[in-house]
């Protein structure tokens, strides 16, 4: 049985050049598991469509995605592609965003205090010296 996946090739080849914008075509086949030729026409349409420009630097194509069009299918229409970007280029999902930003809320509030501490030792000592 053929695994199934969320994103087609195209998300796929998007995402990919989002991370790694002067990727090789063969790199960026053998990363999404299709051949070269099908790399080439997805970035070829992605191209004409204006999700992405593309401008040779050296002997390499330095792809540029532009995240502000809107996704294509009807049911998303209403988001744009960087938004898509965004939403799986995270490290963790939304479920753990707020736990994250709590510990490290937290992790501020000990270095502060942290810091409190160092600074009035810090002090005494110091008075202490002129005593």
């Amino acid at each position: 049985m053929e695994r199934w996946t969320f994103l087609t090739n195209y998300g796929h080849v998007f995402l990919c050049l989002a991370a790694e914008p002067a990727i090789r075509m063969r790199d960026l086949a053998a990363k999404v598991g299709i051949t070269e030729r099908s790399a080439q026409r997805i970035v070829a349409d992605l191209i004409a469509d204006g999700y992405l420009s593309c401008e040779r630097v050296g002997r390499r194509n330095q792809y540029r995605v532009h995240g502000e069009l809107p996704l294509r299918h009807p049911n998303e229409e209403q988001y744009v592609s960087g938004a898509l970007l965004a939403l799986l280029s995270r490290k963790s999902g939304p479920h753990h965003s707020k736990a994250g930003a709590q510990s490290a809320s937290v992790r501020r509030r000990k270095g502060a205090k942290k810091e409190r501490v160092a600074r009035a030792s810090s002090s005494t000592r110091s008075r202490r010296q002129i005593e």
